[in-house]
């Protein structure tokens, strides 16, 4: 019953630290920009298909995404 207890308190604990930011994309902002800003490897965005690329440099002005952090 005590690891059972503890364990909920450790999951409880790990979900309170994580916290959601909703930004707009910038103005002439790319995929590969966002990713080194956030130190997101570059290979995530090679690794993406020849179509998967293009529609990811289609990201639209003024947006809104969120981040988990």
């Amino acid at each position: 019953m005590k690891k059972l207890l503890l364990l909920f308190a450790f999951v409880i604990q790990s979900f309170a630290a994580l916290s959601v930011e909703e930004l707009t994309w910038d103005n002439g902002d790319t995929l590969l920009k966002f990713l080194q800003r956030n130190s997101i490897p570059i290979s995530l965005y090679y690794g993406l298909d020849r179509e998967d690329q293009e529609l990811a440099s289609d990201i639209a002005y003024k947006v809104k995404y969120q981040v988990l952090k």
